[in-house]
């Protein structure tokens, strides 16, 4: 019924992990540097300031506990970067 399918949904909802308040924090800090990666034509077109505010913004990420070290030793950790990337911004240039 109708009832008992909004009561399950209720029951999922209620066992979901809410995230802290460091991972919103850090989501939020992720937008911001994809926000000032965006438009560089992948860093091509970045000026001075550009580079300085993304690698001030990528540190600034690095810095929170909740963003997990990949251990190349790890064959798990390793398998969680296989799929496909977009480079997005590069300091190469």
């Amino acid at each position: 019924s109708e009832e008992e399918d909004l009561n399950e949904m209720n029951e999922i909802v209620k066992k979901a992990p809410v995230p802290s308040e460091e991972l919103v924090e850090m989501r939020n800090v992720r937008t911001l540097l994809l926000q000032r990666c965006a438009g560089l034509d992948r860093g091509l077109a970045a000026r001075v300031e550009d580079v300085r505010s993304i690698e001030s913004t990528a540190r600034a990420l690095e810095e929170y506990a909740c963003a997990q070290p990949i251990s190349w030793a790890n064959e798990e950790d390793v398998n969680m970067l296989n799929g496909r990337w977009r480079l997005v911004y590069t300091s190469a240039f």
